[in-house]
C-alpha cells in the first residue's frame, strides 16, 4: 500500500481533482502520516484476505465456461511441454552415446559439448512441466493455479499424505532449517502477489485520473509502468512458487517420519503400505470418525509398553 500512498502524496496533488478542475492542495506532514498509517492498516487487512487474493489469481471465481476452456488450454500446453522434454531427453542420450562411441577425440569433445547444451535445454523444458500438477484432474485455469496445485498435491501424489490437512503437524516436527526455508520462500511469493495487486490498483487510479485530465503524460507513464510491474510481478510470483515448492517438498519428505512417530505410528517397510497409512491418517483428520478405518490404521500403531499396572476393580458384593 506504500505505492498508493506515494501516488496520493506525490502525484495526485499536482493533478486536477477527479471531481472538478480545482487543484488539490499539497499534502501536509500530518496528512502524510495518516496516509502511511492507513496504508499499513490496509496492508494488514489484505494480509487477512490473502486466501481470497490467492484464489483470484488461481481463477476460482472465473465463470465456469471460461474456467473449463482455460483448463483445457493448459492441458494442451502441458502435453506440448512433455513432448518437448522427451525429445530433448532422447537427443541428449543419443549425443552421449555417439560421444562415447566415436574414436576421434575432437569429435567426442564436440558431441559432449552439444550434449551439455541439450541437457540445459532439457532442464529448462522440465521446469515448465514441473510447474504443473502430475495428475491432469488437478489442472487449473491459470499458470498461478497450476504452480500452486503442483506444490499442494506433492505429498498426496508421492505418499498419499494430505499435506494441506496435516500442514500444522508437519511444521511442528520439521527441522528448524526447513521451517526457516519454507517461511522465507513463502514470504517471497506473498511479496510478489501483493505487488500484483498494489501495482494494479495504482494503474487503475492513474487511469481514473487521466479520464478527468486534458494533459496527463506523467500519469500515463506512471500507469503504464504500474501495469508493467503488475505483469512482471505475476510471472515472478509463479517462478518463486517453484522455490517455495522445493521447500515444501523437502518438508514433506523429511517431516513425514517424525510426524508418524508423534502420531503414534510406525513407518511400514514398503512404500505401498506407507501410502495406505497416510491415506488413513488423512481421512481420520478430515472426515468424521469411522470405526472400520480406525481398525485398519491400528495395524501401523507403535507398540506401547505399559510402565504401570493399573489395579483391577473389585467386583461389588
Amino acid at each position: 500500500m506504500t505505492a498508493i500512498a506515494s501516488f496520493v502524496v506525490v502525484i495526485l496533488p499536482a493533478q486536477e481533482s477527479l471531481l472538478g478542475s480545482q487543484k488539490i492542495p499539497p499534502v501536509d506532514l500530518q496528512t502524510t502520516v495518516w496516509l502511511i498509517v492507513a496504508s499499513l492498516v490496509l496492508a494488514l487487512v489484505l494480509n487477512g484476505l490473502s486466501t481470497i487474493l490467492f484464489r483470484v489469481l488461481e481463477g476460482y471465481y472465473l465463470p465456469g465456461f471460461i474456467r473449463r476452456r482455460r483448463t483445457l488450454r493448459h492441458f494442451k500446453k502441458l502435453e506440448l511441454y512433455k513432448l518437448e522434454a522427451r525429445r530433448l531427453r532422447k537427443r541428449y542420450n543419443a549425443l552421449l552415446k555417439s560421444s562415447d562411441a566415436t574414436s576421434s577425440q575432437s569429435q567426442s569433445v564436440a558431441l559432449a559439448s552439444d550434449a551439455y547444451g541439450v541437457g540445459i535445454s532439457y532442464g529448462l523444458a522440465w521446469e515448465k512441466v514441473a510447474r504443473y500438477p502430475v495428475t491432469p484432474l488437478q489442472l487449473g485455469p491459470t499458470k498461478f493455479a497450476n504452480a500452486m496445485r503442483s506444490l499442494e498435491t506433492y505429498g498426496y501424489q508421492r505418499y498419499q499424505l494430505d499435506s494441506q490437512a496435516l500442514w500444522s503437524e508437519l511444521l511442528s516436527v520439521a527441522p528448524e532449517s526447513l521451517r526457516h526455508d519454507e517461511a522465507n520462500t513463502n514470504a517471497v511469493v506473498n511479496f510478489f502477489v501483493s505487488l500484483v495487486y498494489l501495482s494494479l490498483t495504482l494503474a487503475v487510479l492513474c487511469a481514473a485520473t487521466v479520464i478527468r485530465e486534458d494533459e496527463g503524460i506523467a500519469i500515463w507513464a506512471t500507469g503504464g509502468m504500474a501495469l508493467g510491474v503488475c505483469i512482471v510481478s505475476y510471472h515472478l510470483s509463479i517462478v518463486s512458487i517453484q522455490a517455495w515448492s522445493s521447500a515444501v517438498c523437502a518438508l514433506v519428505n523429511v517431516g513425514r517420519v517424525p510426524l508418524a512417530a508423534q502420531l503414534g505410528l510406525k513407518i511400514p517397510p514398503t512404500l505401498r503400505e506407507e501410502r495406505e497409512m497416510w491415506l488413513l491418517v488423512g481421512q481420520l483428520v478430515t472426515y468424521p470418525y469411522n470405526e472400520q478405518r480406525a481398525r485398519r490404521l491400528d495395524r501401523y500403531s507403535l507398540e506401547v509398553k505399559r510402565t504401570q499396572k493399573w489395579p483391577r476393580r473389585k467386583s461389588e458384593g
